[in-house]
């Protein structure tokens, strides 16, 4: 926990000691410090440019630059910590890093790291003087996703000449779902659903379109229930929304 004097309480199931910024290495502590802990018990700390870790003792990770680090994501996963930076992906190994760039993906810099028993990472990204949130799959040797999520209100839309409108009703559902979308121009289309963990499990609609409003229903009564991601492909960008069967 944070205290009000900007330092960190740690528990050890008898007594609270607190550690200040000159202990930990993290110059401000405070709300929006990142916390995780790895299988072998060391607690990992990380600001927007700094990283430490306590096993007993604290130590600070220095061989990182700061520039890179100017994001928030850390997961851990075993005894590797992945952190987010800008414009890369991190692989902190007994304190090594090595830093995966990603060119092709969708932000500027790595908010939110997760990842699934697929070993998928999957990045929610930011760009720069940006609130929209993108979404972008990596698995090791390369990236195999980038979306944007589009809300009700299309307010994400990641290019309105690309896509006008894109809506799916209702969500939750049972078994029909409606689906449409709006084109500002004639295009290639692809339409598919995948499973959270990233697996297609239908294509519904890959096509050339004219353009102008496409309205289809697909019947998912065979799916299980879950989430879903439905996801439109036009003109090399992808706009996703999230949808959950009943």
């Amino acid at each position: 926990v944070f205290s009000d004097s900007g330092s960190i309480g740690r528990f050890d199931g008898k007594v609270w000691k607190f550690y200040n910024s000159t202990q930990t290495g993290i110059k401000a502590l405070g709300m929006d410090i990142r916390i995780v802990s790895d299988t072998s018990g060391r607690i990992w700390l990380r600001s927007n440019s700094q990283i430490s870790y306590f096993d007993s003792t604290w130590h600070q990770i220095t061989n990182i630059s700061p520039d890179l680090l100017d994001a928030e994501g850390i997961y851990a996963q075993n005894d590797i910590i992945w952190l987010g930076g800008k414009g890369a992906l991190i692989k902190l190994v007994n304190g090594s890093p090595t830093a995966i760039n990603l060119p092709s993906f969708a932000g500027d810099y790595i908010g939110t790291i997760g990842i699934d028993s697929h070993d998928n990472k999957w990045l929610l990204t930011y760009r720069n003087n940006s609130s929209i949130p993108y979404l972008t799959i990596y698995r090791e040797g390369g990236v195999i996703g980038n979306f944007v999520f589009v809300d009700s209100q299309n307010k994400s839309v990641l290019d309105s000449s690309k896509v006008n409108f894109f809506s799916a009703s209702p969500n939750p559902f049972n078994s029909q779902l409606a689906i449409s979308y709006t084109l500002p121009q004639p295009a290639q289309t692809a339409l598919s659903l995948c499973d959270i963990q990233g697996n297609e499990v239908a294509i519904i609609a890959p096509e050339q379109q004219s353009e102008g409003t496409v309205n289809l229903y697909y019947d998912a009564s065979a799916l299980p229930a879950g989430t879903y991601l439905l996801t439109l492909r036009v003109g090399g960008q992808a706009f996703s929304k999230k949808i959950i069967k009943m």
